[in-house]
């Protein structure tokens, strides 16, 4: 694994612990191989970019509560700056946004989508130029942000001035949608406490968002008695301590003009510094801890979720093809071939002419002479073989069904034609006769005769394969393996290792579980473009305990005693089930680890 894919800000230095976002990487990657014949799924790939995208933007702190309450003041009070709009006026009755920036200037979005920027001098210049653009283009602007230079800590947070949540539908809808996505909310209230609406939106918000921290400002404590406070805050803290980190008082009014005047007795009246404190202890300086836990689990993980249930119906449809046992002779191979369990010969489902669909055989079937059969034999790739040649009469004898029309299987063999098909087996007639003749099969009632050579009929073609291994696995003759208990078609050879013919040659790679998946989606393996990793339980179809490796040798040769990958996730986060070949057992372990994989394809 490499730095490349491990985001520095999620790294905590003192423990050297990381937290890895190699999943949406790998997903990517597959998505990018994929899309040529998945287009309409280039959402999620953009997705995945917009999420990568997102963990470089600031923290999105949103200041919510009832109209009136003393936001902007408490967000002029927080940056020591009188910037935002503070009077109940329709500049404040819109989304604004506090941002770090390297110069003074306001950012106008527009309802449609425009941006516009403009300079601003000062704070009571940066008020004016708000409240003239609401007072007459407030209908076309959706939000404005107000860049403040020499505020370090809005290079890691933006923060969010909503309109009042209990003020008409559409300002309340534009505070529901920002607090709908804040990454942590700090909400304030009127000096008499939490009414009904404050308190279904921060449950509602709580409950959505167990990670982002809830921080709730009673403000305006100026007016109330020392009692009267106690009480207020006392009564805040019995209903809602429950869903929030904490309860502190505020005069963000005394804050704001203590700062102004410099007058130290206000400041103090105000308790700002107490809640400045605490936000800079607990909000603030927790920037990393805030982005790991809410921007990569709670954005990225559904996401991923997502992509594994999009990439499990890939596998379903690709598997649509795969190796399944057809009946108690035939075993189908995925590629439009089967094997005959009987005498091991690996046939073409379809006549030559037709085509293989994935489900059946498809158009017409053609007509040869002999020599033609032969010929088309000898040209014919298929399946990654060149050795397709015409059947024996006896080994094509050996596929009629009697009682069937036409007499052969037509599960292994549909849409078969009810007439003749060439065998390889030739019949010299003597001097007597001008022509050869060659044997044929009539698959209309199952019968074998001869016809003359230059006469037409259809073919099907077959090829050898090498004998079981121990009965339970059929060896293709290309470095794959087929499992006739399960139907899965495995490789020999584990991934970095080589089929000579005889064994595996070379050394077997190490993977990281990343790399391992994006080894597989590269691979193309005999043509094929469904490897896959196995799951846990697959991959435990192949132990043997009293072997060492525990897995068949003859069907495995060279398996290294170690550790290899499965596809299948553990319930901890991070973690993948392997199965060590040492001793058989299975077990997970930190997806960074460096294991071994044998790729396999059939259906989960």
């Amino acid at each position: 694994m490499t730095d490349h894919h491990i985001d520095p800000r999620f790294r905590n230095e003192p423990y050297g612990y990381h937290l890895d976002i190699n999943p949406l990487y790998s997903y990517r990657e597959q998505l990018r191989t994929i899309l040529a014949t998945l287009q309409p799924h280039q959402d999620l790939l953009n997705r995945i970019d917009a999420l990568l995208a997102s963990l470089d933007e600031p923290m999105r702190v949103v200041v919510a509560g009832g109209f009136n309450a003393g936001k902007s003041t408490f967000l002029n009070a927080l940056v020591n700056q009188r910037i935002m709009p503070t009077k109940a006026v329709r500049s404040t009755c819109t989304v604004n946004l506090l941002q770090g920036g390297t110069r003074r200037e306001l950012v106008i979005h527009r309802c449609n989508g425009q941006l516009e920027q403009r300079s601003y001098q000062n704070e009571a210049d940066a008020q004016q130029q708000i409240d003239a653009l609401m007072k007459t283009e407030h209908k076309t602007i959706a939000q404005i942000a107000v860049c403040c230079p020499n505020q370090s800590f809005l290079e890691r947070f933006t923060l969010i001035d909503t309109p009042g949540l209990d003020h008409n539908a559409r300002d309340s809808a534009a505070s529901a949608a920002e607090v709908k996505n804040a990454d942590a909310l700090i909400w304030v209230l009127h000096n008499k406490g939490a009414e009904k609406l404050d308190y279904e939106q921060i449950v509602q918000f709580r409950t959505a968002n167990p990670d982002s921290p809830v921080i709730l400002i009673l403000n305006q404590v100026d007016a109330l008695e020392y009692d009267e406070l106690r009480d207020a805050l006392t009564a805040t803290q019995n209903k809602l301590n429950a869903h929030v980190a904490v309860v502190l008082p505020l005069s963000a009014k005394l804050a704001s003009e203590g700062q102004a005047e410099k007058n130290q007795t206000k400041l103090d009246a105000s308790y700002f510094y107490d809640l400045r404190n605490y936000l800079q202890h607990y909000l603030f300086d927790q920037y990393r801890t805030l982005q790991e836990k809410i921007r990569f689990q709670r954005c990225s993980q559904p996401l991923i979720a997502e992509l594994q249930r999009f990439f499990n119906d890939v596998a379903a449809q690709q598997q649509s093809n795969a190796p399944i046992i057809i009946n108690h002779r035939y075993q189908d191979l995925g590629d439009g071939t089967v094997i005959d369990i009987l005498n091991n010969l690996q046939w073409m489902r379809c006549a030559l002419g037709q085509t293989w669909n994935g489900k059946t055989c498809t158009e017409e079937a053609k007509t040869f002479t002999w020599e033609g059969a032969k010929g088309a034999a000898n040209s014919t790739h298929h399946a990654g073989h060149n050795d397709w040649r015409l059947p024996t009469g006896v080994e094509l004898g050996k596929l009629v069904v009697h009682g069937q029309n036409p007499t052969i299987d037509q599960q292994a063999f549909p849409n078969t034609p009810n007439s003749r098909f060439w065998s390889s087996s030739q019949r010299d007639e003597g001097v007597f006769t001008t022509k050869n003749k060659s044997y044929y099969v009539e698959f209309n009632d199952g019968g074998i005769d001869t016809a003359k050579m230059d006469d037409t009929n259809y073919a099907r073609l077959v090829r050898e394969t090498v004998a079981p291994i121990e009965q339970r696995y059929r060896d293709l003759g290309d470095g794959t393996v087929l499992d006739t208990q399960t139907g899965l078609q495995w490789m020999r050879c584990a991934l970095g290792q080589t089929w000579d013919g005889k064994t595996c040659v070379g050394k077997a790679r190490k993977f990281d579980w990343s790399d391992a998946n994006k080894a597989t989606i590269e691979n193309r393996y005999l043509g094929y473009s469904d490897w896959r990793l196995p799951t846990i339980d697959e991959l435990k179809t192949l132990v043997i305990k009293e072997q060492k490796p525990t897995i068949d040798q003859q069907a495995f040769p060279n398996t290294p005693s170690s550790w290899f990958w499965s596809g299948s996730p553990s319930d901890v986060s991070n973690y993948v089930w392997y199965v060590y070949f040492y001793n058989g057992y299975p077990s997970s372990n930190y997806l960074g680890n460096g294991y071994h994989v044998r790729l396999v394809r059939g259906r989960q």
